[in-house]
């Protein structure tokens, strides 16, 4: 399970993102996350919010410190993708909210 840092932005990825049927890396796909609490998006951000590509399939989005998120809480990331050729997919990972303790 992914950990959110409470107060922290955080990077999200979709890496090697591929065409289904070509295995062809997709450099032209749409990507966003909406991050969802009991099935409502959690407030502080505006959602969906757009995970632009980087390279070679790699897409991210920072999820900004201002989410109101609980600690031990955990969150569904949902992540869709609109591929290059207009096929769909998505992704239901869970994230658990988690508050950053120990030294610098």
């Amino acid at each position: 399970m992914l950990t959110l840092y409470l107060g922290n932005d955080m990077v999200i990825e979709v890496t090697e993102l591929t065409n289904s049927i070509t295995s062809v890396v997709d450099e032209a796909a749409t990507v966003a996350v909406t991050l969802l609490s009991s099935g409502s998006a959690v407030a502080g951000a505006t959602w969906p919010i757009s995970m632009p590509h980087v390279a070679g399939g790699l897409y991210r989005a920072t999820l900004p410190a201002g989410l109101q998120l609980y600690a031990s809480t955990t969150y569904n990331a949902v992540i869709t993708v609109t591929g290059a050729g207009g096929e769909l997919a998505k992704w239901e990972p869970q994230v658990v909210a988690q508050k950053r303790v120990g030294s610098c």
